[in-house]
């Protein structure tokens, strides 16, 4: 249980590079069955843990907004950026 441990301690792109290469492992057609599930699970703790950090850092962005000729921030929110796109 290792893996634990250090998906705790990793920064979030040591973490997306490690499930970058699980994935490539497991698409190579190589591994063992016992390998694959190991490889399984290690990536399903990896993609919880990045999912964490990218919730964790979306609420933490700012929009900067111009208001009344003053520049202000507020909270980011998704469906603004979808607007401008449409």
């Amino acid at each position: 249980m290792a893996e634990k441990n250090t998906a705790a301690t990793q920064s979030f792109e040591q973490a997306l590079a490690r499930l970058e290469q699980i994935v490539a492992d497991m698409e190579g057609g190589q591994l063992s069955l016992e390998k694959m599930i190991g490889h399984f699970e290690e990536g399903n703790r990896l993609v919880k843990y990045c999912t964490a950090k990218l919730n964790e850092v979306e609420k933490k962005i700012e929009q900067l907004v111009t208001k009344d000729g003053q520049l202000t921030t507020e909270p980011f929110t998704p469906e603004a950026g979808a607007e401008d796109k449409a």
